[in-house]
């Protein structure tokens, strides 16, 4: 396993399968690594110990900042410190793409909302084929208007 370094935007697996949780390792802080991120739980970007941030999971390195660009990763992060989380805005991902890539992006949420999208459509499409069609012919005590008739 590689050894952390200051900046490095860092994963780790969270609570739900398949999602994971984002943040930005400052390095030590009083002889304790500490990390920044996007809590949903704090609801806002804060600085926690690595403990904290990955409670008892593994963490992963996903991107070291170039060469030279340590410094700027590490204040541009702590520039967002504070900020309120949003879900589908400026989640933890969205945080750490932002430090490191410029860009407030989530792939996560992304690939969540067209999952639900084709999710949906299809349910939708298997709904429908799966009424049944009237047919007047079939019920013999209604018109073709659906209205009870006489026997």
């Amino acid at each position: 396993m590689n050894t952390l370094a200051r900046g490095d935007k860092v994963r780790t697996p969270g609570r739900i399968g398949l999602i994971w949780h984002y943040g930005i390792y400052l390095g030590f802080a009083g002889g304790v690594p500490q990390v920044i991120h996007n809590s949903k739980t704090e609801g806002r970007v804060v600085i926690t110990t690595l403990d904290e941030f990955c409670e008892g999971r593994p963490v992963y390195i996903e991107k070291r900042p170039a060469p030279g660009q340590v410094e700027a990763v590490i204040h541009a992060a702590l520039s967002w410190q504070g900020t309120s989380y949003s879900l589908f805005n400026f989640n933890c991902e969205s945080f750490a793409n932002a430090v490191h890539e410029g860009s407030v992006t989530s792939r996560q949420v992304d690939r969540g909302i067209v999952t639900s999208a084709v999710v949906g459509a299809f349910g939708l499409l298997s709904w429908l084929g799966s009424r049944p069609t009237y047919d007047a012919g079939v019920d013999r005590y209604r018109n073709r208007k659906g209205r009870f008739t006489k026997r």
